[in-house]
């Protein structure tokens, strides 16, 4: 994956969550979790929703999170 995307799914996959995982603590589909993850066709809320539901997850573990190259 390239564009925006990349930094949450990449950041995701620091977490050692997938995106069911993703999709189940938000209360969400797969299919929506993977758009937002995508950065494609989903509301801009929810794009920040994860970044920094993602951030959360990985600092706490005590790891860095990835830049974001441009804003979810």
């Amino acid at each position: 994956m390239t564009g925006p995307g990349k930094s949450s799914t990449q950041n995701l996959a620091l977490t050692g969550l997938t995106s069911e995982d993703l999709a189940e603590t938000l209360g969400w589909d797969v299919a929506h979790a993977d758009a937002t993850l995508a950065v494609m066709g989903t509301d801009p809320r929810d794009i920040w929703l994860v970044r920094d539901y993602l951030e959360r997850e990985i600092t706490s573990a005590g790891g860095m999170p990835r830049p974001y190259s441009t804003p979810p």
